[in-house]
């Protein structure tokens, strides 16, 4: 994801961030975060889910993408940080389906 950002350059990245923002109505009428990535170092601190939401501002993902990599964060967070919810082999054959799915093989993601 982070390599389709820089080969779309980070000004397209900044100014969906900025068109997020600026909506007033809409899924993204509270979204009040807004980004001026200059280098890949910069990219690389922003948080996944808010990364998630821009991609998804830039048409590179759909609601329904954005939602189940929202998920996939969530498993991932949780294998990471294990308690009473375990993460079974069901949910990690799922995660890696998503990625391979809403990332890995997604054309929008080819880069060129």
């Amino acid at each position: 994801m982070q390599k389709k950002i820089l080969a779309l350059g980070f000004d397209s990245f900044n100014n969906a961030s900025r068109t997020l923002k600026s909506q007033t109505s809409g899924k993204f009428k509270r979204w009040n975060k807004e980004f001026a990535v200059t280098t890949m170092s910069e990219l690389q601190m922003i948080f996944d889910s808010d990364l998630i939401v821009v991609l998804e501002g830039m048409g590179l993902l759909d609601g329904n993408q954005a939602q189940r990599l929202e998920t996939c964060f969530q498993y991932r967070n949780h294998s990471a940080h294990p308690g009473e919810a375990p993460i079974e082999p069901a949910h990690v054959i799922s995660f890696f389906t998503d990625i391979n799915g809403i990332i890995l093989q997604n054309q929008k993601f080819v880069l060129v």
